[in-house]
């Protein structure tokens, strides 16, 4: 925070700051300033969002899928990210947040249980940035969200979730879920690709689809 330099009760009285402290003073506000300007300028974000890919409990990150920046400082290289999330309990909701931290590495920050709906948690640790979440209903995860990437590209679909029985994480196999548009006026929110050519929209089956 800023220091007072002490003026004196009158001039040269030699009750105020002696000249060398004040100017140590001086160059340490001008410090913080040019801190907090900074923070301001190069707050904490997320630089580049890539995809979650889930399967059971498993949950997998490709290498350099997301980008971000904490404290002025950005991580660009960050590594594959592999792990097994802890089973909510039998009938119940949890939501569990994927979190980019300060040492370019990843974290998984567990959300409260609950029967009927989770809530998201919203307070996460010092060092790290939310960059998506995790939707986890008993021994499976039922989706995931990645933030500022819910709406896809015109006209393009993505790869959101693993089949039943689908067990590579980092390939595309048929039975695993799709989101995005059919054509111009149709939307699928969830659709299976069974197989064959990725961008033939007859290879899927619309589990939910909705019109424009």
């Amino acid at each position: 925070m800023l220091q007072d330099i002490f003026i004196g009760n009158a001039p040269n009285d030699k009750t105020g700051t002696p000249a060398r402290q004040a100017g140590q003073i001086i160059n340490a506000n001008f410090t913080y300033l040019n801190s907090r300007i900074t923070s301001i300028q190069s707050p904490d974000a997320v630089l580049k969002r890539g995809n979650i890919e889930t399967s059971i409990l498993n949950v997998h990150v490709d290498a350099d899928a997301f980008e971000w920046r904490i404290a002025q400082v950005e991580f660009l290289d960050n590594p594959v990210y592999d792990i097994v999330l802890d089973a909510a309990t039998d009938g119940y909701y949890r939501k569990d947040v994927l979190l980019g931290n300060n040492t370019g590495g990843y974290n998984i920050f567990k959300g409260d249980e609950d029967p009927t709906s989770a809530t998201e948690p919203n307070l996460f640790p010092n060092g790290t940035i939310k960059l998506g979440v995790i939707d986890v209903y008993g021994a499976v995860i039922t989706g995931s969200n990645v933030d500022g990437n819910d709406i896809i590209q015109y006209l393009m679909l993505k790869h959101v979730a693993k089949g039943v029985g689908n067990g590579v994480l980092d390939k595309e196999e048929p039975g695993d879920i799709f989101e995005g548009w059919k054509d111009a006026t149709t939307y699928w929110t969830r659709a299976i690709w069974n197989g064959g050519d990725r961008s033939d929209r007859a290879n899927y089956t619309p589990i939910v689809e909705v019109e424009i």
